[in-house]
């Protein structure tokens, strides 16, 4: 009568001696228990917790993503952004071939702050009340972040298209950040992935302004679709990439995508770039003092444009092109 149940106590006893399943067990609890105490704003003991998680090779693959957000949650919650840098290095120490790791640290360097002070010769992230030099690290901080996105993007062409197709997404808009629009002219470089750059001085600050970039022809820039990440020329070639990635693993973003490469010509392109320099009726009515039929550009001969014709403030100043 009692040798099943006496059996059965043995082989559970068996198991939860077993270290690998009592440690699952012990950071599922550990996990639950930290997530309640930032939910109830305790935010000290559940951050002890979720470093513990994010830091230890042992934790489980699929929760460790999430886990580091959490703690990023709580650093930002106590104001303790200098522990930033530390705590993302280890945890991708310790998870380097996980690529869902890897894609959420790079996007915590994305929307961290991106400025701190020199203290004792080191860089510290966020506000400090003693005063020091103030530097920012934001050109540092995206090329960190497309490091390790080019590390994890081998691993996530394994995984289903919607999952690549969100992978893209994220790595267009960590290319695009501080390139797009009035600083569409930073897209003509490739951005070298090799080293970290150093830090920059002061806040971080938009150096735009300047009018679409042209080639050494004059003619505007275009940046072509590259054959794929490792052989694009410059960054709007990488940016190209993804967008038709995007595309290509998930069918129902098209017309998103087409949308954002619109917009993006049109602010690169359209008429209303004549408007977008601050001394731009004097240009206007310097340009019409001195027009020259043959070669009109100015806002008097937007009537003639033609569907393939567009008159844009570029780089060089405004200019009538076909597109």
């Amino acid at each position: 009568i009692y040798f099943i149940p006496v059996l059965l106590f043995g082989l559970i006893s068996i198991q939860l001696s077993d270290p690998i399943l009592a440690q699952s067990v012990e950071s599922k609890q550990a996990r639950a228990k930290a997530q309640a105490d930032m939910k109830n704003g305790n935010f000290k003991d559940a951050l002890a917790v979720f470093q513990k998680l994010c830091t230890s090779e042992d934790t489980d693959a699929t929760k460790v993503s999430s886990d580091l957000a959490n703690a990023v949650n709580c650093l930002n919650r106590l104001g303790n952004q200098k522990q930033f840098d530390e705590l993302i290095e280890k945890s991708i120490s310790a998870h380097s071939s996980n690529w869902r790791l890897l894609q959420t640290a790079a996007k915590q360097y994305m929307s961290t702050m991106h400025y701190g002070y020199e203290i004792s010769g080191k860089y510290e992230r966020g506000p400090h009340r003693g005063g020091g030099k103030l530097i920012n690290s934001q050109e540092r901080d995206r090329v960190r972040a497309l490091q390790l996105m080019t590390a994890a993007l081998p691993k996530v062409l394994d995984e289903d298209k919607k999952t690549i197709a969100g992978f893209y997404t994220d790595l267009a808009s960590q290319l695009f950040y501080y390139r797009g629009y009035n600083e569409s002219w930073r897209l003509q470089a490739k951005t070298d992935l090799s080293i970290l750059p150093d830090y920059d001085d002061g806040y971080p600050y938009n150096r735009g302004g300047k009018g679409a970039p042209v080639g050494d022809d004059g003619k505007p820039v275009y940046y072509s679709i590259a054959s794929d990440w490792g052989n694009a020329f410059n960054d709007g070639e990488r940016w190209r990439f993804c967008l038709e990635q995007i595309e290509l693993n998930d069918p129902s973003q098209r017309n998103n995508i087409r949308n954002q490469l619109a917009n993006f010509s049109r602010n690169q392109f359209g008429v209303p770039t004549m408007r977008n320099d601050m001394y731009w009726p004097a240009m206007i009515r310097n340009s019409e003092s001195k027009s020259n039929k043959e070669d009109e550009s100015g806002t008097y001969a937007l009537h003639t444009l033609s569907n393939d014709e567009t008159i844009a403030k570029l780089a060089t100043g405004i200019k009538r092109f076909e597109l």
